[in-house]
Order: C-alpha cells, then structure tokens, then sequence
C-alpha cells in the first residue's frame, strides 16, 4: 500500500470544499474525493484562539501526485495558510486499490 495516501484539506464552506473537489477529479489527480462536515475546528492563528465550522477534502489518490495536488491546492485555496497533510494509506484490499489506480493519470 506505499503507493497510494489520503491528502486532508480543510474550506469554510460546502461549496468551497465541492469546487476542489470537482477540480481535483475532472484533472484525474485523485481516484475519490470526499466531501465531509461540517466540522468544528479548534485553532490558535495569530496568537488568538479561534472555533469555527469546516468542510472537509478527503482526497484519495497516487503518493506521485501529491506535488501536483499540494500545487493545485494552493493555487486555489482561500486560507492565507492552508491545512494540506497526507497520511500514507494503510491496509486495503486489492480490489479496492487497483480500481483506486486506475481512475486516475
């Protein structure tokens, strides 16, 4: 499972977080993105504490498209300073995985 991992974006807003989406997908970077939330994110920005409701990106896709992702997303993202971590792809089965690769370049 090395060569896959889940890339995590955090947006404002419902619409936000289906537009990355929707530009992640129709580009074949990833072979599934979710849309989740809202969310309630806890927050220290600027040396203030903050709270406040989140959409969630859960972005399935190649470890060899994270540069191209990571590039997209901040390209369109309207944080000053966007959260974008991945998490290497843990145990999954095989089925699921060649289907995962082959929906995207």
């Amino acid at each position: 499972m090395k060569g896959f991992i889940i890339i995590m974006t955090s947006v404002d807003s419902k619409s936000e977080a289906e537009r990355m989406a929707t530009l992640i997908m129709k580009k074949r970077l990833a072979g599934c993105t979710k849309v989740a939330g809202p969310v309630k994110s806890y927050y220290s920005w600027k040396g203030k504490q903050h709270a406040s409701k989140e959409w969630l990106c859960i972005i399935k896709t190649k470890r060899a498209n994270y540069k191209k992702i990571e590039k997209e997303l901040k390209e369109i993202h309207k944080y000053e300073l966007p959260e974008i971590i991945s998490f290497n792809m843990g145990r999954s089965s095989s089925e699921y995985l060649a289907w995962l690769g082959s929906s995207m370049v």
